[in-house]
């Protein structure tokens, strides 16, 4: 083995293992799972690795223990990840649903499971809503996503809404399929880290607020702004609570 994360991965990628022990380091773990398929079914099978990497060279500047300034192991930096990643999703999917009540829209939550043989264990919408545009059922996937990255931050430091974009694409590449055989319309609700909402998201906001409207007499464009105020105070608390989680005292 070898003690830079760089030559680690580019071996794993390249081979699909890693190679002998080297200056004393070894690499143990396990990925335990099972997935019982029928005859011509396919499955696919989303892995998360999280590691505990404190020693490390980056850029030819030796940084050293870094990581031990933010976690004690790898399976707090693992937790921490995961959890306000999974907090802030279903929190911000929890007020869209709210919404959607308050609009008298009939929906399932967690909608996509074991449905059929070919899907069984997949869920891939967090809101299933009945009678939505043109009497259609919608299935809405929220997810986050940052301009940040190196997929979209040149494109995002021109046009606004890339991020967004990207993700909505991601989405519909994923879930299409699976929507078209069950007669669903899928809409990704797609928000940056920073608040900027994808154009998908945008619409249905405003067909929410037209429902509001109608239901309780109030303008849209007032509701409107309630939607917006609610969807994004969440988003920014849950970010706020991941950097906290993560603050240390480095003085």
């Amino acid at each position: 083995m070898n003690n830079d994360v760089y030559y680690l991965w580019e071996e794993f990628a390249s081979t699909g293992s890693f190679g002998p022990p080297h200056n004393g380091y070894f690499v143990n773990g396990a990925a335990p799972g099972m997935v019982t398929l029928g005859p011509y079914l396919t499955k696919e099978v989303t892995i998360v690795l999280g590691w505990y990497f404190p020693d490390r060279d980056f850029l030819v500047l030796h940084v050293g223990n870094f990581y031990d300034h933010l976690f004690k192991s790898s399976a707090e930096a693992a937790g921490k990840r995961g959890g306000d990643v999974v907090l802030r999703h279903n929190q911000l999917r929890d007020v869209f649903v709210d919404i959607c009540h308050k609009a008298n829209l009939g929906m399932r939550i967690e909608a996509g499971s074991a449905l059929t043989p070919d899907l069984s264990r997949s869920r891939f919408v967090d809101a299933l809503v009945n009678n939505w545009i043109g009497g259609s059922s919608a299935a809405f996937d929220v997810t986050v996503t940052s301009p940040l990255t190196p997929v979209s931050l040149q494109e995002s430091s021109v046009t606004a809404g890339t991020a967004a974009l990207l993700a909505e694409q991601r989405k519909h590449q994923a879930n299409d399929p699976k929507c078209d055989t069950l007669g669903w319309k899928c809409i990704p609700l797609a928000v940056e880290s920073y608040g900027n909402w994808g154009f998908e998201a945008r619409q249905a906001f405003s067909h929410l607020a037209s429902r509001l409207s109608f239901g309780i007499g109030h303008q849209k464009s007032k509701l409107l702004v309630d939607i917006y105020g609610r969807l994004n105070v969440t988003l920014v608390r849950c970010n706020a609570r991941a950097l906290l989680s993560r603050a240390c005292n480095l003085f």
